[in-house]
């Protein structure tokens, strides 16, 4: 541990030069030691760049955010997709599959600890596995982050496409959704607006409120995320109960704390969201019914054909699935996420994440298909799913109520 903690404390310079010469220029360790002994003399004195070093010196500047490796996309399961489910994927939408897998993503330590390397790599790879054993502070990246990656970098192409469209006369508003993926893909938007400027005052806001459940769980908590990046933002958020009554909706539209955050919506440019499985035991609305719901609620919606949700507002196969008691409080519910989509052709964007629950790993396919079959439910403008979502969707009958309840293999 002492030892990571060597390379965090060197300064920007360095780890800035080692990685740029050696990731950048392709010079080798012991050239990059020559070059740079001299010039940082006192920094150089506990330690001399080996190949070895080399690695966790890229790894530093990695965590400071200079160096960000993304994942390749699979054109052909993408066109594939669009072909199947043309009914709904239409020419004006963008749908992107990262090509990592749960199997590429979740490395087996013991396989590359045997595998036939030379000694100075072997040691790499033991550096770059230790998160298996719990022995670094710092955990390998997943492979909802490798699909979080990939929304971020579409977000920030779409945000710049609206800031050039409006000429910075107007910010441009950005909806974020609750949960860890979403979570995930605006930490990584945060960490690309860090570097360049979008030419555009830009407008953060949260879509709920968040549960009590896990507060870090919710929207506003995500505003952290944009601290340092270069142009001007404004926040609004969303302070109010997670759900209430159908008929204390309207009412609490009204209220003074939630008026504006309620208006400013309707100027909403992008929406960033996940969707929710109600058989992974990490989704957030399942978890609220179950604890905290109506009594019998959670079990009336699974019979009646429960298959996702976005923006806790749930879903059957082809058509939506209300709750009876309560409603979320949302500022886009299905309805508004829809005409948004409508609105592709004016610049307005909804931006559909659905990777595997960061936690248990489960896929969201039995979620993902009723948006991909459905006009009543078409909701998204661009889609970014990760492998093996997307072979799952290709392999399932296009209409998802013949979905049996098992995985395919």
């Amino acid at each position: 541990m002492a030892q990571h903690k060597k390379y965090q404390r060197l300064s920007d310079r360095v780890v800035y030069e080692v990685a740029h010469l050696y990731v950048e220029q392709g010079i080798g360790a012991s050239d990059i030691d020559r070059l740079l002994r001299h010039k940082f003399e006192y920094e150089w004195r506990d330690f001399r760049l080996t190949n070895e070093s080399i690695v966790h010196i890229v790894r530093e500047a990695i965590q400071r955010e200079w160096i960000s490796v993304h994942a390749p996309l699979d054109g052909n399961l993408a066109k594939a997709l669009r072909l199947k489910f043309d009914d709904v994927i239409t020419d004006d939408k963008d749908v992107q599959v990262v090509n990592v897998g749960l199997v590429d993503a979740d490395v087996d330590a013991h396989d590359l600890r045997t595998s036939p390397f030379d000694g100075d790599r072997q040691s790499s790879i033991e550096e770059l596995t230790n998160h298996h054993s719990g022995t670094t502070e710092r955990p390998a990246i997943s492979l909802t982050q490798h699909v979080a990656r990939a929304a971020a970098a579409v977000v920030l192409n779409l945000i710049k496409d609206v800031a050039t469209a409006k000429s910075g006369k107007e910010p441009v508003r950005i909806g974020l959704g609750a949960g860890q993926t979403a979570m995930w893909v605006i930490r990584t938007l945060g960490e690309l607006l860090r570097h360049e400027k979008v030419g555009s005052k830009l407008a953060i806001h949260a879509l709920t409120s968040g549960f009590s459940l896990n507060p870090l769980d919710a929207p506003v908590t995500y505003f952290r995320f944009f601290e340092g990046v270069k142009e001007d933002i404004e926040y609004v958020g969303l302070f109010t109960t997670p759900f209430v009554s159908p008929r204390g909706f309207a009412r609490l539209k009204k209220e003074p704390d939630v008026a504006r955050a309620f208006a400013l919506a309707k100027e909403l440019d992008i929406v960033l969201t996940s969707l929710g499985n109600p058989t992974d035991p990490e989704c957030m609305l399942a978890r609220y019914l179950s604890d905290v719901g109506p009594a019998g609620e959670l079990e009336r919606m699974k019979d009646s054909g429960w298959k996702g949700d976005v923006q806790f507002t749930p879903y059957a196969d082809s058509s939506l699935l209300p709750l009876r008691y309560v409603r979320p409080v949302t500022l886009l519910d299905v309805d508004d996420l829809k005409d948004m989509r409508r609105r592709v052709k004016e610049k307005k964007y909804v931006v559909l994440c659905a990777a595997p629950c960061s936690k248990c790993k489960m896929l969201k396919t039995k979620a993902l298909l009723p948006l991909l079959t459905s006009k009543r439910l078409d909701v998204w403008t661009h889609l970014i799913c990760d492998l093996d979502t997307g072979r799952e969707c290709l392999a399932a009958p296009k209409n998802p109520a013949l979905v049996g309840a098992a995985q395919p293999q």
